[in-house]
């Protein structure tokens, strides 16, 4: 029977059934979309009726080689791409429509989300792509997901701010709802569930402040949350971002390995004392058979592994780690 989600309501709904077990997925390609699932930019004004100007469609291109990206990581098990062939891409491509009155400019993406969850299902279980396509189309089309970004964004450019005019734009800029948290709660659990969503989002964000920035001079609205002209400046304000190197040694326990890496492997790890994951790679030239083994009985066996890893941290968070060493861990 054709699961049907007419609504973002009913998506959070059918997401939060499958990661509780109420609800389980006989073939993951008998899904329908309402109109929700579509990326919506809105700029309100009548000079560009029916038009985009060139910063609109640098927006779209960030949205597009963002998708590229989500596309390769769950494909290829790396977030290149340049990686992907035509044909891959053909059927990745952003599609934008544009309204008459305004520069009403809207992108379906249902196929495309569907394309890209399908391309898992050789990695994942059914419950786990249906999650992933729920997951990604909240992600980038959804109400709630936008403003959580949007709040993230105000708290991250908020530290950074040296202007007092930068600093005054994002304090008018409000929070959600209570109701809209518990959504985002239940988007945590889809994490947990496939951790890869993670970077999805990542990308996503990376994508969609590339239309943040379009709508600095004019002010805009991105799937239906309003945001003005001098909101969106500061929140596209580019800062300098350094990175650093940590270690980051503990016990881990390996969600899933991803053996589609050419030089080695690439697990997701999820912290034992319930901090954020990440994923860390296993390369052959930094590891020893020994270590890879320990890594994968501990994936298959679902106990934990104590695990030396060099870090790279941006924003105090782990963007890209390798696994150094391994060893069985006895609790």
């Amino acid at each position: 029977m054709t699961l049907k989600i007419s609504t973002e309501t009913e998506a959070w709904k059918t997401l939060e059934d499958l990661l509780t077990g109420q609800l389980k997925i006989v073939d993951p390609t008998d899904i329908e979309f309402g109109d929700w699932c579509s990326i919506k930019f809105y700029v309100p004004e009548d000079r560009y009726d029916s038009a985009l100007n060139v910063q609109m469609m640098q927006g779209w291109i960030s949205a597009q080689r963002a998708l590229y990206r989500s596309y390769a990581l769950i494909a290829k098990g790396e977030s290149d791409g340049r990686s992907l062939t035509e044909k891959e891409k053909q059927a990745l491509e952003l599609i934008v429509e544009v309204h008459s009155g305004s520069s009403d400019q809207e992108v379906n993406i249902f196929e495309i989300v569907q394309t890209l969850g399908m391309s898992a299902v050789d990695k994942m279980s059914d419950e786990q792509i249906v999650i992933v396509i729920i997951s990604f189309a909240l992600i980038w089309a959804g109400v709630t997901i936008t403003k959580s970004w949007i709040e993230k964004l105000r708290d991250q450019k908020a530290d950074e701010a040296k202007s007092a005019d930068i600093r005054e734009a994002l304090n008018t800029i409000t929070q959600m709802h209570s109701d809209e948290s518990a959504n985002i709660k239940t988007l945590a659990e889809a994490f947990r569930a496939v951790p890869q969503l993670k970077q999805l989002e990542e990308e996503a964000a990376i994508g969609k402040e590339g239309l943040l920035k379009a709508a600095a001079s004019t002010g805009a609205t991105l799937n239906g949350v309003e945001v003005t002209s001098s909101q969106a400046f500061a929140l596209s304000k580019t800062t300098r971002q350094t990175s650093e190197e940590q270690r980051a040694d503990g016990i881990y326990r390996i969600e899933r390995v991803d053996a589609n890496v050419d030089t080695g492997f690439r697990v997701f790890l999820a912290p034992t004392d319930g901090s954020e994951g990440f994923s860390a790679e296993v390369q052959e030239i930094m590891s020893s058979i020994e270590d890879r083994n320990i890594i994968r009985d501990a994936e298959w066996s679902k106990v934990p592994v104590r695990l030396q890893i060099n870090a790279k941290v941006r924003n105090g968070k782990i963007f890209d780690a390798i696994i150094l060493r391994a060893d069985r861990y006895e609790e």
